[in-house]
C-alpha cells in the first residue's frame, strides 16, 4: 500500500487521509490540510513520468463544475512531480451501493458529460481521458453531480517518452515530447472512454452506434426524453492564452454559475379596458328628432367613459415617463443581455439591481449602469471588438466558465473592490464595484443571448 511521503507533511502541512487510487502512472490521495482542515488531492506521477508540471499550466484556464480545480503543483524531494487539486466529496463510482439505473446513470453522468465535451472543445481530449477513470469520479449525492478528480495530463505518454531516450534527452525535451504525444488523444478518443465509463456504471446500457460526443452517449441513456443539453459547449477546436502557473499553496476554485432567467415584461392593458367599456354605451339613432328634455343617463354615461380615458392616458404617461425606452444603441446591449439589464430604464436587471441610461465615455456607443444592494454593475458597448479589446487591463485575467462562454476577469481596484469583465469576441465590457462586487460578478449572467 502506497503512503504520501513526508514531503507533504513537513512542506505543505498536508496530511494523508486515503489512498483513492492506485494506477500504473500515477496514484492520488486523499490529504487534509493541517491548520485550514480543507480537503484536497494529491496525484504523484511515476519517477520516469516528466513535464507534467508545464503541462499542467492549461488547467488553470479550464473551469468546469464538473472538473476538479487545480491548486498547486511541483516536485518532490525524490523528484515526483506531483499536481493538487480540490478536494471531492461523496463516493467513487464503482462504490454505489446500487448500480445506478439508465435514468439515474444519466442523471450522476451529465455532468461529467459537460466536462469531457468542454475539453475536447478547448483540444484537451487527452486530460478527459486520463480522468475517465471510474476510481477517480466522484458523485455527490447530496448535489446529485459527479465530479473528474483527476482530469488533466497523463503519465502514460511521458513514461514512455523517457524510456525510449533512456535518460539521454533533458527534461525540457521531454516535456516538449510529452505535449506532441499527448495531443495525439483525439475527441473521439475521449468519448470513446466515456461511452465505456457509461457502460461499466450502468450495465444496462448497451452501446447502438459510434457517437460523435459526451452528451449524445448520456441522451442515448434515456432517448424518449429530450435532454436538456444547453450546458455543453459545441466541440471545437480552440485553443486557450496559456495562463500563468499558479504555484503552492492552494488557492479557492472560482467558477461561473448559471445564467438567470429575464424578468418579466411589462404592458399597460388600458385599451382592452377602454373598448369594451366604449362598446358597451349605446349609439343614439341617426336623423331622431331631438328629445324636449334630455336625461341624466346620457351624461353619466358620457362622463364614465371621459374618466376611463383619463385614467388609462395619465397610466401611460406615468409608464412612459417612469421607465422612458432605451436609445437604439443602447437596445444592442438589452437585446445581447436580456436577463442582466431591464428592458426599460428604470426597470430591475438582475439580482434586483435598478437600471438606467448613462452618459458614454470616450469611445464607447453605449453605457447602462444597474445599482443593487452592496454592488452595481456598468455595462458599455464599444463600435468592435479590437477598440474593445484596446481598453481592457494590461493583467493576467481569471477565466470563468459556465459553458456557454468564457469569461475574462480582472481585478481593477481593492478599495472599492472592483472587477472588469469581458466575454472574447464580443464589443461589451462590464465593471462590477461594491461591497459583495466579488460574489455579485460570479452570478452575472454576462454570456451574450
Amino acid at each position: 500500500m502506497p503512503h504520501l511521503p513526508d514531503f507533504f507533511a513537513s512542506q505543505h502541512n498536508l496530511h494523508e487521509k486515503a489512498v483513492l487510487d492506485e494506477g500504473p502512472n500515477s496514484t492520488l490521495f486523499a490529504v487534509e490540510d493541517g491548520s485550514t482542515h480543507e480537503e484536497f488531492t494529491v496525484e504523484i506521477f511515476a519517477a520516469k513520468a516528466k513535464g507534467i508540471v508545464k503541462a499542467s499550466t492549461a488547467l488553470h484556464g479550464l473551469h468546469h463544475p464538473a472538473l476538479a480545480a487545480l491548486v498547486g503543483s511541483g516536485t518532490t524531494a525524490d523528484g515526483q512531480e506531483f499536481l493538487v487539486r480540490k478536494g471531492c466529496k461523496g463516493t467513487a463510482l464503482p462504490t454505489l451501493a446500487d448500480a445506478p439505473t439508465k435514468p439515474r446513470a444519466q442523471e450522476i453522468l451529465t455532468p461529467v458529460a459537460g466536462a469531457v465535451d468542454f475539453l475536447i472543445s478547448r483540444n484537451h481530449a487527452d486530460f478527459a481521458v486520463h480522468g475517465l477513470n471510474a476510481d477517480r469520479v466522484f458523485v455527490d449525492e447530496d448535489n446529485k453531480v459527479a465530479v473528474l478528480a483527476a482530469a488533466g495530463p497523463g503519465g502514460a505518454s511521458t513514461t514512455e517518452e523517457s524510456a525510449e531516450n533512456d535518460g539521454e534527452k533533458s527534461s525540457e525535451e521531454t516535456a516538449e515530447k510529452t505535449s506532441e504525444k499527448a495531443e495525439s488523444a483525439t475527441g473521439a478518443d475521449a468519448v470513446r472512454a466515456f461511452q465505456e465509463l457509461v457502460a461499466a456504471t450502468c450495465p444496462s446500457f448497451t452501446p447502438e452506434e459510434d457517437y460523435s460526443s459526451a452528451k449524445e452517449v448520456v441522451a442515448a441513456l434515456r432517448p424518449e426524453r429530450d435532454l436538456d443539453t444547453s450546458q455543453f459547449p459545441s466541440v471545437q477546436a480552440e485553443e486557450p492564452e496559456s495562463q500563468p502557473q499558479q504555484h503552492f499553496p492552494p488557492q479557492p476554485q472560482q467558477q461561473f454559475p448559471p445564467q438567470n432567467q429575464a424578468g418579466p415584461q411589462y404592458q399597460p392593458q388600458y385599451q382592452q379596458q377602454y373598448q369594451q367599456q366604449y362598446q358597451q354605451q349605446p349609439m343614439p339613432p341617426i336623423n331622431a328628432a331631438p328629445p324636449k328634455k334630455k336625461g341624466k343617463g346620457g351624461l353619466i354615461a358620457l362622463i364614465s367613459v371621459l374618466a376611463v380615458i383619463a385614467v388609462a392616458a395619465a397610466g401611460a404617461l406615468w409608464f412612459f415617463l417612469s421607465y422612458p425606452s432605451w436609445d437604439a444603441k443602447e437596445k444592442n446591449l438589452v437585446e445581447a443581455y436580456p436577463s442582466l439589464i431591464g428592458s426599460r430604464s428604470g426597470q430591475d436587471g438582475t439580482l434586483g439591481a435598478e437600471c438606467s441610461s448613462r452618459t458614454p465615455e470616450d469611445g464607447q456607443e453605449a453605457k447602462i449602469t444597474c445599482s443593487g444592494d452592496g454592488f452595481s454593475y456598468t455595462a458599455a458597448y464599444y463600435p468592435s471588438v479590437e477598440e474593445r479589446d484596446a481598453v481592457l487591463p494590461d493583467t493576467d485575467p481569471v477565466e470563468l466558465s459556465n459553458d456557454r462562454c468564457t469569461i475574462q476577469s480582472y481585478e481593477a481596484s481593492k478599495d472599492p473592490m472592483t472587477y472588469v469583465m469581458a466575454v472574447e469576441g464580443t464589443q461589451s465590457i462590464f465593471m462590477v464595484w461594491g461591497d459583495d462586487a466579488e460574489s455579485a460578478r460570479l452570478k452575472l449572467p454576462l454570456c451574450a443571448q
